[in-house]
């Protein structure tokens, strides 16, 4: 995308300074440092968020995220990180392309990167109850059931990962892939 910043930065029409890269990810620092070491990781193929993102590219920025944060604690001595990301207006995306920001911690640095919500108050039964992964499909004669996940919303590129088998495990809805 044109006007994307993170497509601008991938595809080297604004300057960067990139930490490491792939083929499916770019590890950079911010134009705006937050803290010692912030980076910034994010996929070179434009995804908006985190509803939109496909599994197996999610475990290409997981995988780049724990490279970053190893290297990290061996180059600097970090001894911790943060991961901070946001999907959607509501959670205060400001850059429409999937990435995460990794900053690293050390021991008394001073940051407190935990946010401070007002305490909610819900009945925590009923939040489960509504919150609980029941959106399956009827389990089958053999015990599994099926499901189909939208790995899009934009109507130009809806598609579903293949739908995958559960077997349901007990009337609280564990599962486990066969």
């Amino acid at each position: 995308m044109n006007d994307c910043v993170i497509c601008q930065l991938v595809n080297k029409a604004i300057p960067s300074w990139v930490i490491h890269e792939d083929e499916e990810v770019i590890c950079f620092l911010p134009l705006e440092i937050e803290a010692f070491g912030h980076t910034v990781v994010a996929l070179k193929t434009h995804c908006p968020d985190l509803f939109s993102l496909a599994p197996e590219t999610f475990r290409c920025v997981l995988v780049a995220l724990q490279k970053v944060a190893l290297h990290y604690r061996a180059a600097i001595g970090c001894t911790g990180v943060n991961l901070l990301h946001a999907s959607g207006s509501a959670a205060q995306q400001s850059v429409p392309h999937f990435h995460v920001h990794l900053i690293p911690r050390f021991d008394e640095d001073g940051l407190d990167a935990w946010p401070h919500f007002p305490k909610a108050q819900c009945d925590k039964d009923e939040l489960r109850d509504k919150l609980r992964f029941l959106a399956f499909s009827s389990p089958s004669q053999d015990g599994t059931t099926g499901f189909t996940t939208p790995i899009s919303t934009s109507p130009q590129t809806r598609t579903c990962i293949t739908k995958r088998r559960y077997r349901v495990l007990d009337s609280a809805a564990l599962l486990c892939q066969i």
